[in-house]
């Protein structure tokens, strides 16, 4: 049967497969070659022929399919248990792959247990390299669960093991990443540093993820001009390179920037939203929710921001996004402050405060503005004595972080009697 689906495809192909017929092929291909029991050759056939995560998330966001492919390699479905016919270096491959479209498609827990025991293998691989890789690619996603802590210290530790091997590229994106992890801890020096540390080592701007990171810095701290040059560069550099899961992560930033600026998101999230209905990105669903949510509040129709807001809030919740769901239940409060219901916005604001300031997670950014939505709220139900002692905590805590919504806060301190 094998040779038979094998016949005129080829194992390493110049030009990767593209067509939904093609794939498909290959996919049938891998899975009589794997059951036929010839391992190697099946692996060979989806890192080589199908052109793994590479092709497959970055060109294609075929998430499902790489996930689906993967996973197979497994005959109890559990990660450790991977391809157990192969060499270690190959099953870690495998197993960095099986994370990365796990986390695509919002499955944070199982990529969370996978990046684990693919850590431990490639500490036994002994290549500081891929182990700099495999910790970077942990630290993106403990980003993503909303515990900072946890990737800070893991960005260092990818930025170590990248240094002892004189990987300039790796040190670069680890250095990124550190910036990001300080960034949303409220280290702003040390962010800065490590961003300007970043962008020495790769001796011009960041590009791809570290670009976006150091994107969305300029943005939270009200740079937008800076905010929307990076992001320009880094949607044309993503389609110049055909990687278009990156095309999503910057019209997201854009969003993000036309909002700040008082502009309208949708050709941005439109763009996210096509690119979101064919791959089932699960982020960049969610993200498309935050941003059409603060539109349409900003348009004056809560109603309609609502249920954007709610559904956004329950992905991120049952998918574990811990710092999406922050910025979503703090949407959440504002939307509740101009419906009026100002009790529904003051159990929204302590909700987003007690997650952001726990110490697991510590997002200053987060504590920071769901102090001063709580505040408002607290305002708007006359309890003058509460809204004092958000506000005084959200100034605290904005005048730390360089927030440029410093000079608001303070504006309401002195609205109170």
């Amino acid at each position: 049967m094998a040779e038979a689906l094998g016949a005129g495809l080829e194992k390493r192909p110049e030009t990767k497969p593209r067509e939904p017929r093609e794939l498909d092929r290959y996919e049938r291909l891998i899975e009589a070659t794997r059951l036929a029991g010839r391992e190697e050759e099946a692996f060979e056939l989806f890192w080589y022929g199908l052109g793994h995560y590479t092709h497959l998330g970055w060109v294609l966001g075929e998430y499902d399919r790489g996930y689906r492919v993967v996973a197979a390699f497994s005959r109890t479905g559990r990660p450790e248990d991977l391809a157990t016919r192969l060499g270690l270096r190959s099953r870690s491959l495998l197993a960095n792959d099986l994370a990365l479209f796990a986390q695509q498609l919002g499955l944070l827990a199982e990529a969370r247990a996978i990046r684990r025991l693919d850590d431990a293998w490639k500490q036994s691989l002994a290549d500081p390299i891929e182990r700099s890789i495999g910790l970077r690619n942990s630290g993106v996603l403990a980003l993503a669960l909303g515990r900072l802590p946890e990737a800070h210290a893991l960005a260092a530790e990818s930025l170590a093991e990248a240094s002892v091997a004189g990987h300039a590229v790796g040190e670069m994106f680890s250095l990124a990443l550190r910036a990001t992890a300080a960034h949303a801890l409220g280290d702003i020096s040390a962010a800065h540093a490590d961003f300007a540390d970043a962008t020495e080592r790769g001796a011009r701007p960041l590009v791809s993820l570290g670009g976006l990171q150091h994107a969305r810095h300029h943005l939270k701290l009200g740079q937008f001009v800076e905010a929307r040059e990076r992001a320009n560069d880094g949607l044309a550099e993503a389609r110049r390179n055909d990687w278009n899961e990156e095309v999503a992560w910057f019209h997201a930033l854009l969003g993000r920037i036309e909002l700040a600026e008082g502009g309208d998101p949708t050709p941005h999230v439109d763009e996210i939203r096509d690119w979101t209905s064919r791959t089932g990105e699960m982020e960049f669903i969610i993200e498309a929710h935050v941003l059409a949510a603060s539109h349409l509040l900003a348009l004056g129709d809560p109603q309609a921001a609502l249920g954007e807001a709610q559904i956004g809030l329950l992905h991120a919740e049952s998918c574990g996004y811990g710092l999406l769901r922050i910025e979503l239940l703090i949407a959440l409060a504002r939307i509740r402050l101009a419906w009026p219901d100002a009790p529904e916005a003051i159990r929204a604001a302590r909700q987003a405060l007690d997650l952001a300031a726990q110490p697991g997670c510590g997002y200053a950014w987060g504590e920071a503005d769901a102090s001063q939505v709580w505040g408002e709220a607290f305002f708007s139900n006359r309890e003058f004595a509460l809204a004092r002692r958000a506000f005084e905590r959200a100034l605290e805590v904005r005048r730390r972080i360089e927030h440029p919504g410093t000079s608001e806060t303070e504006r309401w301190l002195a609205r109170l009697p």
